[in-house]
């Protein structure tokens, strides 16, 4: 029996939307290479990810205070995983090789951060 009233289900789902927002900025600024290098676009979405990091805009801060992450600390964890390999040019040729790391499994970035 589910006993949280209807403004606790929408807020539950609310961080969970949030959640799943920084979840895939994460994903995207912490992509690695890898031996076939990126796309194109891929390159423009890890480039906007960290972005969005670094920027450590408004917008930012409320997504993560909505997701019930401290800004400060998911920034700085973010920005030190992604320090190795910097921010490329988003007209990269696709398919050449770039910097980067080991792959990442979905499932390791919260045991990563």
């Amino acid at each position: 029996m589910d006993f949280r009233t209807d403004h606790q289900t929408d807020h539950s789902r609310e961080r969970q939307l949030w959640c799943a927002v920084i979840g895939r900025a994460v994903q995207d600024a912490i992509r690695p290479s890898g031996p076939g290098g990126l796309t194109t676009e891929q390159i423009r979405q890890r480039n906007e990810a960290r972005r969005w990091f670094i920027d450590n805009d408004p917008d930012f801060r409320k997504a993560c205070e909505a997701a019930g992450f401290d800004p400060d600390f998911l920034r700085e964890r973010v920005l030190r995983l992604t320090e190795d390999d910097p921010v490329e040019d988003d007209t990269a040729v696709p398919g050449l090789p770039a910097a980067g790391r080991a792959a990442a499994m979905p499932m390791e970035i919260a045991d990563r951060i």
